[in-house]
């Protein structure tokens, strides 16, 4: 999903008093027992129907390792991850410090 994206995510200045805890506890509460209970839905589904888990666990090992490899050619492009990028200087300056007068200027 974020293959293409160079910069890291969630990596602001948000600052947790600013959240509402309750609604994120809540959220949290009602997606951990719909995982829990769509596991066990699952894993008893799985127990039904061994062939039917082999084969997708073939695929899903097959998947995995088509992620691993384009993931490695991703990293071997050279593309660095960004981490904080600088701004605009609220002030332009005219770089003045490439000056005529400059020993290294009159070298070359």
């Amino acid at each position: 999903m974020l293959t293409q994206y160079q910069k890291i995510p969630f990596t602001c200045t948000f600052h947790a008093t600013q959240s509402r805890s309750f609604i994120v506890w809540a959220l949290c509460w009602v997606l951990f027992t719909s995982y829990a209970f769509v596991l066990a839905k699952a894993q008893g589904w799985m127990l039904h129907h061994p062939v039917a888990f082999a084969v997708f666990l073939g695929l899903l090992i097959v998947g995995l390792a088509i992620l691993r490899i384009r993931n490695r050619e991703f990293l071997l492009e050279g593309r660095p991850f960004v981490f904080a990028e600088e701004r605009e200087p609220a002030v332009q300056t005219l770089d003045l410090n490439h000056c005529a007068l400059h020993p290294d200027a009159n070298s070359g």
